[in-house]
Parts: C-alpha cells; sequence; structure tokens
C-alpha cells in the first residue's frame, strides 16, 4: 500500500473542516509545529483558561478568566540547534514547561517536559520536580505527556475509619 501524500493547501483545507485535526509531517517549520501543538492543546474539553486577579486602587479587585491565547503560554526560541517551541503549563501545585523540536532533515523531532513544584513539599518528599514523558515528536507522546500531568496533579485518596475504627 503506498503511502498518502498530502500537500499543504490540501492540509490547511482539512484542517479547516475538522477542528483540533493536526497532522504530523516528516518535516516542518516552527509554525506548523506551533499550529499542531495548538489543535493538541485544543482538543482538551475545556482548553486552557486563565484566571487572574488583579489588585486595584482602593482594594478592590478586579476578577478576569476566559480562555487563554496561545501567545500567552507558547513561545519561540532560537538556539544553536534550530528553533524550539516552549509551552508553559501552570496549576497550584506545579509549572510545567513543554519543548518541542519539529521533525527535520529525516529526524523524529522531540517533545519533552519538565515539572517543577510552586507548593510546600509533604512529609517524606525531598523534592517535587522533574522529568516528565519524552519522545518522538508525535500526538502519542503529547498524549504521554499530558497522562504524566494527571498523574502528578492527582492527590491520594484515604478511606476514612468507620466509628468503631476499623477501615
Amino acid at each position: 500500500m503506498d503511502d498518502i501524500i498530502i500537500d499543504d493547501k490540501s492540509l490547511d483545507y482539512i484542517q479547516s473542516l475538522v477542528p483540533g485535526f493536526s497532522y504530523v509531517k516528516e518535516e516542518m517549520t516552527i509554525d506548523e509545529t506551533k499550529k499542531c501543538i495548538i489543535a493538541w492543546l485544543n482538543k482538551m474539553k475545556h482548553g486552557y483558561k486563565y484566571d487572574v486577579s488583579l489588585p486595584l486602587a482602593g482594594g478592590d479587585v478586579l476578577e478576569l478568566s476566559g480562555k487563554s491565547s496561545p501567545d500567552d503560554y507558547l513561545t519561540v526560541e532560537k538556539r544553536d540547534d534550530g528553533e524550539v517551541i516552549k509551552i508553559k503549563l501552570c496549576t497550584d501545585c506545579y509549572n510545567y514547561s513543554i519543548t518541542a523540536k519539529p521533525p527535520r532533515n529525516g529526524g523524529k523531532g522531540y517533545l519533552g517536559a519538565w515539572r517543577n513544584g510552586v507548593r510546600n513539599l509533604s512529609n517524606g518528599e525531598d523534592t517535587c520536580c522533574g522529568d516528565l514523558h519524552d519522545g518522538i515528536f508525535s500526538y502519542e507522546t503529547w498524549v504521554d505527556i499530558l497522562a504524566d500531568i494527571v498523574g502528578s496533579e492527582l492527590v491520594s485518596i484515604r478511606k476514612k475509619k468507620n466509628l468503631n475504627g476499623e477501615k
């Protein structure tokens, strides 16, 4: 069976018909990579949102919330080995940094993540930062990273004791 070749014009047309559709090509520009990541982020049911409280004069507080613009959390950095996209996602407990390098020159690209804690350490913890999943630039690696993020955010559930002290 022959591989299906999709040209850029056809790909743009397909993406306009199917919201959230993304296609990883063998060679991608930094802009194509950014569009692909935005499509992956948009697959989240509620999207990536912001919630900000701004102090105003006189002690009042302006509450802002809504859906974030990709420019709020996606940046392009120039490095010696080419451009990379940095994605910053934040929760009450952690800041996550995801790095994406587009596939180029026959390579598969790269997608990897790092977690840094913004909360106090719990008893027995010596660190709350570290590497998350990484691999080639693909939707599968993206899903693995999101699974690591969800796992980092989950807290342990403890069974309540009944009145007799039994679990």
